[in-house]
């Protein structure tokens, strides 16, 4: 990946982790962008895979196809720089958490929105968002829920709603509470940020979790400590 630095866009939501937390937003359209040239991608090196394969079999004489590795390859190349152009160049359609400022903020436009954060973006306070569970019919007989985090009025901001992105078993609607719970955890100012890796170089940075942790006597590198050995034990 040539392109590689371009994905620090130095974004303020995705540095500051101890303010901001990102809500993917999994009806994105611009994600659609990047499905056809994986998929194709995908099919490429299939081929190649069978051409590979197929070398035992070819007759006396025949030539291997050199070019179908190689237009494989240049494709692929190209796919993984073009991640990078996406992530600096196409805006952001996602909703994301301010626990210092108790609300919620919006990348996109929302119609009859008049509140603005910190970052010049449409928000909410997070007392007004809530989240509703939503089923599609996906394998026959299976039912599929997902996370449905919008304003309470639906009927009046119809662009809040964002279909939170469950990576767990989509079958199992308690995976969508769970994905709720972790959002409700983060905003509460009534507890220190989550005691969890991903925090360990920003707790310092939250009053509440600084404060919490000084009177806990809490390692600064807690985490960072653990041997290989601990954390696969921890993993278990």
């Amino acid at each position: 990946m040539f392109l590689y630095e371009w994905l620090d866009t130095n974004k303020v939501y995705e540095n500051q982790r101890e303010k901001y937390k990102l809500v993917p937003c999994g009806n994105n359209p611009i994600k659609a962008i990047l499905f056809g040239p994986m998929a194709i991608g995908a099919v490429l090196s299939l081929i190649t895979l069978i051409s590979i394969l197929s070398l035992p079999f070819y007759d006396e004489g025949e030539k291997f196809q050199w070019w179908i590795p190689l237009v494989t390859f240049c494709w692929n190349l190209f796919f993984l720089n073009l991640l990078p152009i996406t992530a600096r160049y196409i805006p952001d359609r996602v909703m994301y958490l301010d626990r210092q400022n108790q609300t919620v903020g919006f990348t996109f436009d929302i119609p009859g929105c008049e509140q603005r954060d910190d970052l010049g973006n449409y928000c909410f306070r997070w007392e007004e968002i809530v989240c509703r569970l939503t089923s599609k019919m996906g394998a026959p007989g299976v039912m599929n829920y997902f996370p449905e985090i919008s304003h309470i009025d639906q009927e009046k901001y119809p662009k809040t709603i964002v279909t939170g992105s469950v990576v767990e078993l989509s079958a199992n609607p308690v995976h969508c509470y769970l994905l709720w719970e972790c959002y409700v955890r983060f905003m509460d100012l009534s507890k220190p940020l989550p005691d969890v890796p991903v925090y360990e170089q920003h707790r310092h940075l939250d009053p509440i979790t600084a404060e919490f942790d000084k009177k806990n006597n809490r390692p600064p590198d807690f985490w960072v400590d653990f041997s290989i050995e601990q954390q696969i034990e921890i993993r278990d």
